[in-house]
């Protein structure tokens, strides 16, 4: 049991660092520009149609959060690249949370 205790001590504290590390290097306003940079490229113009102005307000409406999911995943990445860390499956999906749970722009 100890050996447990202190595998889950060393993975929050992994995942710890890694947000501290993330939100030293990603403020709020660059993940809204991010994210905002990403609809853009989700949405065709011609989906507009007459009852939208702006693409941003038709992925709000239509989308399943396929544009946080790319940009929750780019900031894991860039993280473990940046500082040489290899994340299990399961620290990575934790990581994802806790990123969301930290910028509300990925929060969908």
């Amino acid at each position: 049991m100890k050996y447990l205790k202190k595998f889950n001590e060393s993975m929050n504290s992994e995942l710890e660092f890694a947000i501290v590390k993330i939100k030293s290097e990603y403020d709020d306003q660059a993940i809204k520009e991010l994210l905002d940079n990403e609809i853009e490229e989700w949405v065709e113009d011609d989906q507009l149609g007459d009852n939208y102005e702006t693409k941003l307000e038709w992925y709000w409406d239509n989308s399943n959060g396929e544009a946080q999911e790319i940009i929750v995943t780019y900031i894991i990445d860039k993280f473990k690249s940046d500082y040489k860390k290899n994340l299990s499956e399961s620290e990575e999906k934790e990581l994802g949370t806790l990123i969301k749970k930290n910028f509300e722009y990925l929060d969908y």
